[in-house]
């Protein structure tokens, strides 16, 4: 709690002016009624103030004097002496402390606690908000961390080519060449390497195979192919051999030839 020069000259029951007159005196200058009062301030003005109650202290000690003795001398040449006891001097220390310097120090104190409850508390209260904006931050580059993360996922999912449904493909195949070729028999491979392209074919298979195929085969007739060629052929629900053998660019006999090796009865 702050105080000025004329809220402590009420709590010492002096004049503003008496209060700029002991600050002066004990060197600190240039002060006015309305002027703040720091706590070194305060701490040098009550200790002015307990020096000057100190001197109007008074000690009022009592004065020796002498006792007599009597002595009386009673017939006979007896002598009888009686001694009275020396009264012990009395000390008395009257104390005039003004009381309302005890007030005021009373009172300062408490300002005093008060201002450090205030302090402890702003304290307090900082720490609190430098804690909340270090977890704040905290929170913030999480959240960047795993979006960025969560981009880079999306981004490699879009670059990835997509992979085609084997179990979709096995379920457009025949029930009869699925069970004969397999489940994953979707690339069939032949091996034309044996036979005769510049023999006559026969009169069935000049109607199934078309003259595109013939021509083909007697341009490649002279050259024989030192790897096995590879088709890939799409198989409906039904085919028919004629088509299948058209399809795969080679003769019906063949595709029955193999296909009877196979285990699939067709005609």
């Amino acid at each position: 709690m702050a105080h000025t020069v004329e809220s402590l000259s009420k709590l010492l029951k002096r004049t503003p002016d008496q209060v700029i007159s002991i600050l002066a005196d004990a060197g600190i200058e240039g002060k006015t009624a309305e002027a703040n009062i720091s706590v070194d301030e305060r701490k040098i003005l009550m200790s002015s103030l307990s020096k000057r109650s100190g001197t109007k202290s008074t000690i009022s000690v009592s004065r020796k004097t002498p006792k007599s003795h009597t002595t009386e001398t009673l017939t006979g040449g007896v002598k009888i002496q009686v001694k009275k006891k020396r009264e012990v001097p009395n000390v008395v220390i009257d104390s005039s402390a003004d009381e309302a310097i005890l007030k005021a120090q009373d009172a300062l104190e408490v300002g005093r606690l008060a201002d450090q409850k205030d302090q402890d508390h702003d304290a307090k209260r900082q720490d609190m908000t430098r804690l909340q904006k270090i977890k704040d931050e905290e929170l913030i580059t999480q959240k960047n961390q795993q979006e960025l993360v969560t981009a880079k996922q999306e981004e490699k999912k879009a670059t990835e080519s997509p992979v085609p449904d084997k179990a979709k493909a096995t379920k457009k195949q025949p029930k009869r060449l699925r069970k004969g070729l397999g489940v994953q028999s979707k690339r069939k491979e032949l091996h034309v390497a044996h036979h005769n392209p510049n023999r006559k074919l026969k009169k069935k298979e000049r109607t199934q195979i078309s003259q595109k195929v013939q021509d083909e085969q007697a341009q490649h007739g002279f050259h024989m192919p030192v790897e096995p060629i590879t088709h890939e052929v799409l198989i409906p629900e039904t085919i028919k051999i004629s088509e299948l053998a058209l399809k795969m660019t080679t003769k019906a006999g063949e595709v029955l030839k193999v296909m009877m090796s196979m285990g699939v009865m067709a005609t």
